[in-house]
């Protein structure tokens, strides 16, 4: 009887914990996008489905201008947090286009936003490059095509700090109040074939 309790307190602290910090862990193993909103804007029109428990996108972005599609989640306004996912992507034989896989936070209101992607622009295939408000860093990093680049993201006490597979990239104050959208996407530019994209092992932790 006493291990019986002991299990069901671990049990319920466990669950209390997660409620309370709002934790959310999706290897989209389930076969289905449940909880994610699909978007597009690629004239193409991007195949967007869960794949051996992946978030698999094959896209295009033909057109002169970039465009993405994806999914998106929505969440309660959030101050702090840690945010994790795993991106590849095929990028070979891309070299007349733009290509790029990415992760991205929005301010509650929608008005601020911060992108981290992986991709390609002509012989040029990088790890990382962070877009905010408009501005873009520089392309770090040479990517390994079809590699794994697990892109880390923390805000807290308005900064806000990225690190790919364990490399810190960024760290810089930010506008974005509370965090309440989530996206994972991919799409670029002047692509003439279809690429494909992949997401795994999505974790979100308030902190």
């Amino acid at each position: 009887m006493r291990i019986f309790l002991a299990i069901l307190a671990i049990s319920l602290t466990t669950h209390y914990a997660h409620a309370k910090d709002g934790y959310v862990h999706d290897s989209f193993s389930s076969g289905s996008l449940s909880g994610w909103q699909v978007f597009d804007n690629t004239s193409d029109k991007a195949d967007i489905r869960t794949e051996n428990s992946t978030l698999r996108i094959i896209a295009q972005g033909s057109s002169q201008s970039f465009a993405f599609a994806g999914v998106e989640k929505l969440i309660p306004p959030t101050t702090d947090l840690s945010l994790s996912v795993v991106m590849q992507g095929d990028f070979s034989n891309r070299s007349e286009g733009n290509s790029r896989a990415y992760v991205a936070i929005t301010n509650e209101d929608g008005n601020d936003a911060l992108q981290v992607y992986i991709g390609r622009d002509g012989n040029d295939v990088w790890t990382s490059q962070v877009c905010t408000g408009g501005t873009c860093t520089s392309p770090k990093g040479k990517y390994i095509n079809m590699s794994k680049a697990r892109v880390t993201i923390i805000k807290m006490d308005g900064i806000l700090k990225i690190s790919v597979n364990g490399t810190p990239i960024y760290s810089e104050s930010t506008s974005i109040q509370k965090v309440g959208k989530i996206t994972l996407g991919g799409g670029g530019r002047a692509n003439k074939q279809a690429f494909p994209l992949y997401f795994n092992e999505f974790s979100l932790h308030a902190i």
